[in-house]
């Protein structure tokens, strides 16, 4: 494609009628609510060898889309980008992905089923995955650089049993509140997590967590269902 496009301005197709686009590999970044209340918006594909590096805030919050594939050079995926995205129910990542955080209430309340998040991913922020009552599965790669979960990030989901890989640093309060289908929660054998904070597991279902040694304190609130 010989298309010299590189930015998609912020709120450009905001609330259009589109039902797809195919985007050429010279976009470099996605605006601000560029495609944000596009209920008819069902399919966003990129062409190969897809520049795109950045998808800012609430690019596609309250979209129809149905599926998202991330291309390799996206290193952050803004704020709610995908928030409201009620038919939302895959994101994939291509090989060797470069993305590095998922900001805060970027999935919440999508129809998730399963996401397999790629080894680059350091951060998941704030209400990431919050109200993804489907989401039932969430694996990480066997060699993850995850450091962080924000406060609330699997609140009010579906998600069944978790490994924590042993590379997070950090948990964020209520983490996993109101996780009612919780049961198991593992942590990896070399684990450096020292704070369980406040309210983490509360009103979750969890049979079985083994405490990693590594823990010196468990905060206010309630840790435990």
């Amino acid at each position: 494609s010989d298309c010299k496009l590189s930015v998609l301005e912020n709120g450009v197709f905001e609330q259009s009628g589109l039902w797809s686009i195919h985007l050429p590999p010279s976009i470099e970044i996605i605006g601000e609510s560029c495609f944000s209340g596009c209920k008819s918006l069902t399919s966003v594909t990129f062409m190969i060898g897809s520049k795109l590096s950045r998808i800012e805030r609430a690019a596609f919050r309250d979209s129809g889309l149905t599926s998202f594939h991330i291309p390799f050079l996206v290193a952050a995926i803004c704020s709610r980008c995908f928030s409201g995205c009620t038919s939302l129910d895959a994101v994939t990542f291509e090989p060797g992905s470069k993305l590095a955080s998922i900001g805060d209430n970027a999935l919440t309340g999508s129809a998730l089923k399963s996401i397999h998040l790629s080894s680059s991913i350091s951060e998941i922020g704030q209400y990431c995955f919050r109200n993804c009552r489907s989401l039932s599965f969430v694996t990480f790669d066997a060699v993850s650089r995850l450091s962080k979960l924000g406060p609330d990030a699997f609140c009010c989901c579906g998600v069944e049993f978790i490994y924590i890989p042993f590379s997070v640093k950090s948990i964020g309060n209520r983490c996993f509140k109101d996780c009612n289908r919780l049961r198991s929660v593992t942590f990896d054998p070399c684990s450096k997590i020292s704070l369980f904070c406040r309210s983490l597991f509360e009103r979750s279902r969890v049979i079985s967590i083994l405490v990693p040694s590594s823990v010196e304190v468990i905060g206010a609130g309630r840790a435990y269902a």
